[in-house]
């Protein structure tokens, strides 16, 4: 409970099974915590079971035919379309990958708070941040602000 966690939800043994087990375990966790995950499943659960714990939907703008079968799945996706249901309270979106439609769309209809993912130099991290992210999702350096 020393640390705030951010706790990214992966959905390799179905996305309503890892989010129970995950929130079980984390209801335990005496300090303050924040999921996030690329399911938008995940977070509409957490939505509806833990509407305290802030939620992330983590997206890159990128799905191949091989990640979601149906032209309709991958344009909801790719769009975000699912944040009308789960309610995220930020997009934590691939910052490298963020020049497409679906972000531009993204930013100038619903506003989100904007997180950037995985910055790896300060190189990356003044970019997110001139292109307008807040919360900023960085490893391997120690940043100057």
């Amino acid at each position: 409970g020393k640390v705030p966690l951010l706790v990214e939800i992966k959905h390799h043994a179905g996305a309503k099974l890892t989010s129970q087990l995950a929130y079980s375990l984390l209801k335990k966790y005496k300090g303050d915590y924040t999921v996030e995950s690329f399911h938008p499943l995940s977070l509409y659960l957490f939505k509806k079971n833990a509407p305290n714990v802030i939620r992330g939907q983590l997206s890159s703008g990128i799905f191949h035919k091989n990640d979601l079968k149906s032209p309709i799945a991958r344009f909801v996706m790719k769009y975000m379309l699912t944040n009308i249901i789960s309610s995220p309270h930020f997009i934590a979106y691939n910052s490298a990958s963020d020049d497409n439609l679906s972000m531009k769309l993204m930013k100038h209809l619903f506003k989100p708070t904007l997180a950037a993912y995985t910055l790896k130099t300060q190189q990356e991290l003044d970019d997110a941040i001139n292109k307008g992210y807040t919360m900023l999702i960085f490893e391997g350096f120690k940043p100057e602000l």
